[in-house]
């Protein structure tokens, strides 16, 4: 009767975990829109140990990369990578990775 009692709790417990180890991964990048002489690009940052890209979306895919974008590519903490490019405002990026896929807005 007791072990009865208790699996509504345990059940609860265990979903509480999961989530909150689903909720507490953290992006693995950084991703800024800096210029350089004029010319726009979009500068991604490790933020862990090693991250692999696997793909990049500009503006869903309206922004053609540039053939010098080399995919995949590995960064190990604190590397970062940039992508030039001259095609219009960037105002969503979307970056797959090893990690997962993570979406980013600018204004």
């Amino acid at each position: 009767m007791k072990l009865k009692n208790l699996f509504l709790p345990l059940v609860l417990l265990a979903v509480m975990l999961f989530g909150a180890t689903c909720w507490a991964t953290e992006c693995p990048i950084e991703v800024n829109i800096k210029v350089e002489t004029r010319i726009p690009f979009v500068e991604i940052a490790s933020l862990v140990d090693t991250v692999t890209i696997t793909d990049i979306q500009l503006n869903r895919g309206n922004i053609k990369l540039p053939s010098s974008v080399i995919l995949p590519k590995t960064l190990k903490f604190g590397e970062t990578t940039r992508i030039w490019h001259n095609n219009g405002t960037i105002r969503e990026g979307t970056v797959q990775t090893n990690r997962g896929s993570w979406t980013f807005t600018f204004k």
